[in-house]
């Protein structure tokens, strides 16, 4: 079992706009009008809320909706969006964002795209204005995107860029590529590829180079639902070879198949699980696979409705495992309250099961607390020492928050607890990758 690809998004992909045509056409003939589509909502995760120019309602924002001038993004705590504007800006709003919409450049003569982030985060990239920019620049550094927050001005000359507002005002930019002049009433400073900006109340903007681009936010990067397939169903090592070879027509026990395909998807092995259920009874026992199955699948229906006979098992344990795992689908269909309610009982009455704590942390990680993540994962750390789950999950939280000399530990914690933990190696894979670049290794 694996993680989602973690470092996908940086770019919104254009088919996933075309798949959205028919989607964006019920949407637009539903809302009311609005002023001249300066862009399009193409990603949401569930908890963001639109606010039209004009209007005092907030509205649920929506795949496919068009946005015009004046139109303001407001994202919560499980929040963000993706909006891809007409001249290709592409803009990822991150969570607990207020994004204000002012102008977007076109060819009837408006040159500059103006934006204004009042709290919260966003990243953009400006990609098919890479040559007209390259111009630009060389003939009068003309900036082609400008972002107000509290505390500055963003001209931006440049197609790849990260600003953050803090709960102060505090502004922070940093440019990946490109140029961006961060100003206000106090000075200004120009910042180019590879450096950083502050901006604070009563104080003129400063900046400071970073090392290199791995020091760049990790912005694409999202924790996704398969935290939830760290849960141990078995609840033994996935290691156990002579049950991972049998082959499925040899078992003629309903209840060793069933172990059999636990610890098949303990160990990523989801063919092989699936293939251990085909013909079998549905038990409470396989309907917690099955539910597991399609969960990974995104079959979020099918995964309720196993999930649900699986926590009505006799197992206190498996019947937990049922209802964390259950914690996934709400999530995925933006039922996040409820999550957040299930959790806490499971919290009351679940405390001494391994797999509450780890999901527990998930939740939190994916609301964006990651450090509040790394708190609880330390402490259930300690708690399940000779758990290798707790430590790999510390990993992927440090790799979160570019902590890279405990990442390293935590990834060493987790092999020497287990050695052949897949989950520890992916991570130490990602500090190879991202953290540390060593490809060979």
């Amino acid at each position: 079992m694996m993680f989602s690809n973690l470092a996908v998004r940086v770019h919104v992909a254009h088919l996933a706009i075309v798949l959205q045509f028919l989607l964006t056409m019920q949407a637009s003939a539903a809302e009311p009008m609005t002023a001249v589509g300066l862009g399009e909502v193409v990603a949401v995760r569930g908890d963001e809320v639109l606010l039209r120019a004009g209007s005092r309602e907030l509205v649920k924002l929506a795949l496919g909706q068009t946005l015009g001038a004046g139109d303001e993004v407001r994202t919560g705590p499980y929040g963000g969006a993706a909006i891809l504007f007409n001249d290709d800006t592409q803009v990822r709003v991150h969570r607990n964002a207020v994004f204000q919409i002012e102008a977007v450049r076109n060819a009837d003569g408006v040159e500059e795209s103006r934006f204004a982030l009042l709290s919260g985060a966003a990243w953009s990239r400006a990609k098919a204005l890479f040559r007209t920019v390259t111009a630009g620049v060389q003939r009068g550094r003309r900036t082609i995107v400008s972002v107000r927050t509290p505390t500055a001005t963003l001209g931006i000359r440049g197609t790849d860029w990260h600003v953050s507002v803090d709960a102060d005002g505090r502004t922070t930019a940093t440019v990946l590529s490109g140029e961006v002049e961060l100003a206000n009433e106090l000075g200004k400073v120009a910042l180019t590829r590879g450096e950083v900006g502050t901006a604070a109340r009563g104080q003129a903007p400063s900046k400071r180079a970073i090392v290199d681009l791995r020091d760049r936010p990790l912005i694409v990067l999202q924790t996704g639902p398969e935290w939830l397939e760290m849960l141990s169903i078995s609840g033994k090592p996935v290691h156990d070879e002579s049950a991972n070879e049998t082959p499925a027509a040899e078992f003629v026990d309903s209840q060793a198949r069933i172990a059999a395909a636990e610890l098949a998807l303990d160990g990523g092995d989801y063919p092989r699980a699936q293939t251990l259920l085909k013909g079998g009874a549905v038990t409470p026992g396989s309907a917690l696979v099955a539910g597991l199955i399609a969960l990974h699948a995104r079959d979020y229906p099918q995964a309720e409705q196993q999930l649900a006979l699986a926590a009505t098992t006799s197992e206190p344990r498996r019947a937990t495992l049922a209802r964390l795992a259950s914690i996934g689908v709400m999530v995925e269909q933006r039922r996040f309250e409820v999550a957040e309610a299930t959790m806490a009982q499971l919290l009351g009455h679940a405390d001494e099961v391994a797999d509450t704590h780890l999901v527990n942390a998930w939740l939190k990680s994916f609301a964006g607390d990651h450090a509040g993540a790394i708190t609880l994962t330390s402490a259930a750390a300690m708690r399940f020492s000779a758990d290798a789950r707790f430590p790999t999950l510390l990993a992927h939280l440090y790799f979160l928050t570019d902590q890279r000399a405990d990442m390293e530990a935590a990834v060493g914690r987790a092999l020497a607890l287990d050695p052949r933990a897949h989950l520890a190696w992916y991570e130490q894979g990602l500090y190879y990758q991202y953290s540390e670049p060593d490809a060979p290794r």
